[in-house]
């Protein structure tokens, strides 16, 4: 599984691009300040993770 790093601007300015790469399967750390922050997973990723957590049919937030 492949990571990516981008500060939480880029991630603002660029969701789009950033929503396509977690949707091939990419994860994404995002940044603040040079420090990590977040990590944005597939959902499948989460789901090996907490198999019991959200379904693709739950509800967003």
């Amino acid at each position: 599984m492949k990571t990516t790093t981008v500060d939480s601007r880029y991630v603002v300015r660029r969701f789009s691009e950033v929503l396509e790469r977690i949707l091939r399967g990419e994860v994404v750390i995002v940044t603040r300040n040079r420090r990590p922050k977040a990590a944005i997973v597939p959902l499948a990723f989460l789901q090996q993770l907490q198999p019991e957590q959200p379904s693709a049919a739950a509800p967003t937030v």
